[in-house]
C-alpha cells in the first residue's frame, strides 16, 4: 500500500506542475521557445506556423491534465482496495486514450511545425532535434498504450473474479 500511497503523490506532483505549467503558458506574452530564434528573420515568417505549434501546446497541456486526473481518479479506487472495479478499467482506458492522442499530436504537430519553421527560415534543421521530439512523443504514445493495455486486463480480471464468485 506504501507504493500506491507513494504513486499517487507522485501524480498529485505532476498534476499540479502540469497546471503551473499550463498558467504560465497562458500568462506569458509569447511562447518562450520561440526567443531563442532570430526576430529579424521572425518577423517575416506568418504568424499562423506559431500560433498553431502554440495552441497545440496549451491544449497538449490541457489534455495531459485529463489524463493524470484520470490516473488519480483509478489511484483512488485502488487505495480503497477496488482493483477490478469498472471505475479503475474506465480511468485507465480514458487516460491510456489521452496520452496516445497528445503523443501523436506531439509528433505530428512539432514535425510539420519544425519543417514549416525550417522552409521559412532556412536555418540548419539538427538531427537529434527531430530525433528527439518523435523518442519523446514515442513515449507517451507507449505510456498511453501501457494504460490501455492495463484497463483491458483489470477488465478480463474482473470478468474472471465474476465467473469465480458464481461457481463456488
Amino acid at each position: 500500500m506504501k507504493t500506491a500511497n507513494r504513486l499517487k503523490l507522485l501524480i498529485d506532483v505532476f498534476s499540479i506542475l502540469f497546471i503551473i505549467i499550463l498558467v504560465g503558458m497562458l500568462t506569458s506574452n509569447y511562447p518562450f521557445f520561440f526567443k531563442a530564434y532570430n526576430w529579424n528573420a521572425l518577423k517575416h515568417t506568418p504568424v499562423f506556423s506559431f500560433t498553431l505549434i502554440y495552441v497545440f501546446l496549451i491544449l497538449k497541456s490541457i489534455l495531459t491534465i485529463f489524463g493524470i486526473l484520470y490516473l488519480r481518479k483509478a489511484i483512488k479506487a485502488i487505495l480503497i482496495k477496488e482493483y477490478f472495479s469498472i471505475q479503475v478499467t474506465k480511468n485507465l482506458k480514458k487516460a491510456g486514450h489521452i496520452f496516445v492522442a497528445v503523443g501523436a499530436g506531439y509528433i505530428t504537430v512539432f514535425i510539420v511545425g519544425l519543417l514549416r519553421i525550417h522552409n521559412v527560415l532556412q536555418f540548419r534543421l539538427e538531427f537529434f532535434q527531430i530525433e528527439s521530439v518523435v523518442t519523446l512523443g514515442l513515449f507517451v504514445v507507449i505510456i498511453g498504450l501501457f494504460f490501455i493495455l492495463i484497463s483491458y486486463l483489470f477488465t478480463q480480471a474482473r470478468s474472471l473474479k465474476q465467473e469465480n464468485e458464481l461457481t463456488i
